[in-house]
């Protein structure tokens, strides 16, 4: 099984010739939301184009939560007519996926818990990818990250695009539905966050092969010991890092990953190390 991170939370998975994805998402670079993206570099346009390519190979799409930087390229990537992708999320991303015109007969609603079979270019039965979801939460900012944020120069200098940042977040709700996922291939286990947090009433299988934990959204010493707590939580045998990157400004930033690298390995005995942006990781 081939694993490519494409940035923020987006995952490509691929086994033989089937290929599925989480959060289709290539990041919003500053003035991008001015003018449709118009004004972004030649050289940043055709990135634009291979991520899309890159994307629009997989015949299954699953949703982590119903955030802007996790679903609000999917209609542009798998809407047309072309596309024969199912999108498969809870209630709040299915509506608003429909709301935004995306086919409903190619969107799938999970109950938090459930089985999904994914389906690739053989019958579902055939094909090698099991998934199954449960409820998890997202990341709850801290009033350092929050306070350091909105006083940054970085945010001051960038208002315009933080005003149609305001506005589009507003369209793409969370609703307390964010899901944890495990995909199984071949025996393999992989466990996947959309953002970092987990339930206290849930509990979730331990010891996978592979966790992809998304490392964002706290400050300083407190986002490695959220992390790590996630980590001894779950005891998987390596962990792999994304959504480090800043592919949500002027709200994110690159996040510096050697902390959490040496807890990691420090505490737990466990490999730990950040995805870097489209490698092609076996597992």
């Amino acid at each position: 099984m081939k694993l490519t991170w494409m940035g923020t939370a987006a995952l490509l998975f691929e086994e033989a010739e089937h290929v599925i994805a989480f959060d289709p998402f290539p990041g919003i670079p500053y003035g991008a939301l001015k003018r449709g993206g118009k004004d972004l570099p030649v050289s940043e346009k055709r990135r634009r184009r291979e991520d899309a390519r890159m994307f629009r190979r997989a015949a299954e799409v699953f949703v982590t939560h119903g955030h802007l930087d996790h679903i609000c390229y999917i209609p542009a990537l798998y809407g047309g007519e072309k596309s024969a992708a199912h999108v498969t999320c809870t209630r709040t991303p299915y509506e608003t996926l429909a709301g935004f015109g995306f086919p409903a007969d190619r969107l799938r609603e999970v109950g938090q818990g459930g089985i999904v079979p994914a389906e690739g270019s053989q019958p579902v039965e055939d094909g090698p990818f099991l998934l199954r979801a449960w409820p998890s939460r997202h990341c709850r900012f801290d009033r350092e990250l929050v306070i350091r944020t909105a006083l940054s120069r970085r945010l001051l200098t960038h208002l315009p695009d933080l005003f149609r940042m305001g506005r589009a977040l507003r369209s793409f709700p969370e609703a307390g539905e964010t899901l944890f996922w495990e995909l199984t291939c071949g025996g393999t286990r992989v466990q996947i966050l959309g953002s970092l947090n987990l339930r206290d009433d849930v509990t979730y299988p331990s010891g996978a092969d592979v966790l992809i934990l998304p490392y964002q959204g706290k400050s300083g010493r407190l986002l490695a010991e959220t992390a790590a707590e996630i980590i001894g939580r779950l005891r998987p045998k390596t962990v792999l890092l994304d959504h480090y990157d800043d592919t949500f400004p002027p709200l994110s930033a690159d996040v510096p990953t050697g902390e959490i690298v040496r807890l990691s390995e420090q505490r737990f005995g466990i490999p730990c190390r950040p995805l870097k942006k489209y490698e092609a990781v076996r597992i």
